[in-house]
């Protein structure tokens, strides 16, 4: 059982540690090649969810002989193995210390991120939650809709309407996507607002986010235990959002519209604001859910602030070539820590 629990413990180390060398590299690189656009930044951050997996099980099947004291005490670079055994806090091991990391991260991972998706997943899937929505019912959607996707050059989804009194809009299914929209964010938004959220939707669905975000729940659950690949999976997130951001602003020219329906939108879903929502209640919850409220406002907030002003932008040369030698590097680097 020891030996069992040292292996695993070892394991989740070494996935852990190359997810930090390959952050630490990934953000050095994006600040010197100077990378503003959220499209690139992605690639590049994916690396980092994707190189630990990739690696370990491939230095092991490549070169069995790296797990071996000859290469661990002569060959490698850094031997992970003696760190987890070094003692901290008197006679403890560090890997103790590391579990019980892994250990909370876990923790937050089930409740802020595995949690919520599933309860997403079963809602989008209840059939009563949606109906179709008839051109005849909102014309005013519609042709929005087909002047966005006009511009965007691709095919109209079709329109389900959520029934549900938060307003709400996304894209559902991967293999036949459909636009879901709620009465009330209809409701809540003018025409040039209610175009730009449409084309921020349909950038998804260019982008094909529907079915990358499968790719990633099923990577962060391979990785559930890993501290890098939580906060490097919010930062894609964020990424995404801003990607599709910049399209919507380049398909409708209205980035003010654009950011006025983010605001209103979050701001009509949440009406309270964090003070009255701790005020109201003292429990640990609530505390904690308003914590979150306020720092997803405070994440619109800087999506709109972003619009109004917009980074300068440039096409990054050769960016999958240095995609390429970037992951070469890594493989090279990290080959020597055992």
């Amino acid at each position: 059982m020891a030996a069992f629990t040292a292996d695993v413990t070892g394991y989740m180390a070494a996935t852990v540690f190359y997810s930090l060398v390959t952050a630490l590299v990934v953000e050095a690189l994006i600040r010197i090649w100077a990378i503003h656009r959220p499209s690139t930044r992605f690639k590049f951050r994916l690396l980092v969810l994707f190189l630990p997996l990739l690696y370990w099980p491939a230095f092991l099947l490549t070169y069995p002989q790296r797990q071996g004291d000859v290469f661990r005490h002569g060959t490698a670079l850094l031997d992970l193995k003696q760190w987890l055994d070094l003692p901290v806090a008197g006679t403890m091991p560090f890997r103790y210390g590391l579990l019980l990391l892994l250990a909370s991260t876990t923790l937050l991972f089930l409740a802020q991120e595995l949690a919520p998706t599933l309860r997403t997943l079963l809602a989008r899937r209840h059939r009563q939650e949606r109906r179709r929505l008839e051109k005849r019912q909102h014309p005013g959607l519609h042709a929005a809709l087909a002047e966005v996707s006009q511009k965007m050059g691709r095919p109209a989804p079709q329109v389900l309407a959520a029934n549900r009194q938060a307003p709400a809009v996304y894209i559902a299914g991967a293999a036949n996507p459909t636009l879901v929209i709620s009465s009330h964010l209809l409701e809540a938004l003018d025409g040039n607002e209610l175009r730009g959220v449409l084309a921020h939707e349909l950038a998804h669905l260019r982008r094909r986010d529907s079915w990358w975000g499968w790719v990633l729940l099923v990577i962060r659950v391979l990785m559930f235990y890993n501290p890098v690949a939580l906060l490097v999976s919010r930062q894609l997130v964020q990424d995404n959002e801003q990607a599709c951001d910049d399209v919507a602003v380049s398909a409708t020219g209205q980035p003010l519209a654009f950011a006025a329906g983010l605001i209103k939108a979050f701001q009509a879903e949440k009406p309270e604001s964090p003070a009255k929502a701790q005020g109201r209640s003292g429990d640990l919850r609530s505390r904690a859910s308003a914590m979150y409220d306020h720092a997803s406002l405070s994440t619109v907030k800087r999506r709109a602030a972003r619009l109004l002003n917009p980074p300068p932008i440039e096409d990054s040369p050769y960016e999958n070539i240095r995609l390429v030698v970037v992951s070469s590097m890594l493989a090279v680097l990290l080959f020597f820590v055992a």
